[in-house]
């Protein structure tokens, strides 16, 4: 006669266990302080302090410094997404980092493209000055 198994509850499936056929590890397992550790908290962390900082520092005429840094750090932080998991078998709290940090960078380079369009347009209009004419384009000849 054989038992059946037992019911899985619903944290033993948010949260499976590591048994003898697989083993889950955790991304709280790895903040211990080794480099390893250190550099998971900052991959992790990051956003939380840019975002509480990113409104001051957003007024500046040098919020494109801002956005640029945030893709890179959107990379740096897949990358070591990627090295910590090497491609195993993820859980869903890995498609939603993936997710959510693919939207951030996306995000932060619409507004670092925003930022420099707004300086080279200053920059130009520097350079051609207040006084200059507009280029326009003229008026379609009329039809009659």
């Amino acid at each position: 006669m054989e038992s059946s198994p037992p019911p899985r509850t619903l944290l033993s499936q948010l949260f499976p266990q590591s048994n003898e056929d697989v083993t889950y590890e955790y991304a709280v397992g790895e903040l211990a302080f080794t480099f390893k550790g250190i550099c998971t908290l900052a991959a992790f962390a990051w956003p939380i302090l840019l975002v509480l900082a990113g409104r001051k520092l957003m007024e500046s005429r040098f919020s494109w410094i801002l956005n640029l840094l945030e893709v890179l750090l959107c990379a740096g932080s897949l990358y070591w997404f990627f090295v910590l998991t090497l491609f195993g078998d993820w859980l869903y709290g890995a498609y939603v980092f993936v997710i959510s940090f693919g939207l951030f960078a996306c995000s932060s380079m619409v507004f670092l493209f925003h930022s420099l369009w707004r300086v080279c347009r200053k920059w130009r209009d520097k350079i051609r000055g207040s006084g200059a004419p507009r280029q326009s384009f003229p008026d379609p000849a009329p039809s009659g």
